[in-house]
């Protein structure tokens, strides 16, 4: 986060029944990036290319073509640009790294190059961590985790409970 001057990132797992479980959050502010959810792949076609594919996607609302479910999450989260990284071990996607940042501003190809370093060397860790006999298919479980889903009609939500002096 601190590295591409951004202001939250998220971790994300990506488990065998396509699904994504959020399992780390980091903000620079003091922000609120939702609690544990998990989130089905196909409601996140951007998000799913980006883990099929192996390739980082960067997104802002500087860009004239921004994916609508993306976009609605970052609305939600009030921020304006978006970087997504995949985390590949052994050649699969194991998870997914998103840097947000609340500034517009479109991710540059070197902040694309440093993020991708770091997340390489992450994964290299989670393999030497594997190598060494961690489940790395145990990480991040955390138990009865809601899934959250698209609500009909619009792009999808991200649920979380109503403040004191709104409406639900």
């Amino acid at each position: 986060t601190g590295t591409l001057s951004a202001t939250a990132t998220v971790c994300s797992r990506a488990l065998s029944d396509g699904r994504l479980l959020d399992v780390a959050h980091y903000a620079l502010r003091d922000i609120d990036l939702g609690g544990d959810a998990s989130y089905l792949l196909d409601d996140f076609p951007l998000t799913k290319r980006v883990l099929d594919r192996r390739e980082p996607v960067a997104m802002s609302f500087l860009d004239g073509n921004v994916d609508r479910a993306e976009a609605f999450v970052l609305r939600e989260l009030g921020m304006n640009s978006l970087l997504m990284l995949p985390i590949v071990i052994s050649g699969r996607a194991w998870g997914l790294v998103e840097v947000y940042d609340v500034r517009l501003r479109a991710f540059e190809e070197i902040d694309v190059a440093t993020a991708r370093a770091l997340v390489t060397a992450s994964a290299r860790r989670l393999e030497e961590l594997a190598a060494e006999g961690a489940d790395l298919d145990a990480v991040g479980d955390r138990g009865d985790v809601p899934l959250q889903r698209p609500i009909r009609g619009s792009a999808p939500a991200l649920e979380r409970p109503a403040r004191a002096g709104e409406s639900t």
